[in-house]
């Protein structure tokens, strides 16, 4: 990554402001009431990052009114920020993002609504549902010339990944199933 490129935690704040301006309080209510609670939501990880964010240009602030008629200080991404998330979901899927990145691919799936069309989002599935074979046959292999060198534990923890990618494997392929669907029913 280069110095002054946002992180996932930056990419995952750009992808929650992709339609609204939220507070950081409220951003921070996401990560900690949500599945994104992987990342941390303590204002030492947040706050620092929104700051980040409006020193790339990427952020900025706006203040609204709320009903009380007190103003509320929010964030919403600049059309630069726009842009670098548009980029960030259209980077090529790898051997690596697959093996190591399933949960940030993921992450990019669930913002590109709106924001990418529908054979865009089919075509990143695609690149996931092609590596994803050979990503299973690797393991499958290295358990079956290993796993008598491997405890019970371990080999079970090992089938435990195996499954874990074939499931992701079922997933992707119902998911392009359904946003087909939703192509041709609209067609």
């Amino acid at each position: 990554m280069k110095k002054n490129s946002p992180t996932n935690l930056d990419y995952a704040i750009m992808g929650l402001l992709r339609e609204e301006a939220l507070s950081g309080y409220q951003i921070r209510q996401i990560f900690e009431n949500s599945e994104m609670g992987n990342y941390s939501s303590s204002p030492g990880s947040i706050y620092p990052a929104i700051r980040r964010l409006e020193g790339l240009g990427l952020l900025e602030s706006v203040t609204q009114k709320e009903r009380e008629g007190k103003a509320k200080k929010r964030f919403r991404l600049t059309g630069k920020g726009r842009s670098a998330l548009l980029g960030w979901l259209g980077e090529k899927v790898n051997p690596e993002d697959i093996s190591k990145r399933m949960d940030e691919l993921l992450l990019k799936f669930a913002f590109m609504e709106n924001l990418i069309d529908p054979p865009a989002q089919v075509r990143f599935l695609q690149q996931i549902e092609d590596l994803l074979p050979k990503k299973i046959e690797e393991l499958e292999s290295f358990y079956d010339q290993h796993s008598q060198m491997i405890p019970l534990t371990g080999r079970l923890a090992f089938l435990h990944g195996i499954e874990i990618f074939r499931t992701h494997f079922r997933w992707v392929q119902e998911a392009i199933t359904t946003i087909l669907k939703k192509i041709t029913s609209k067609s």
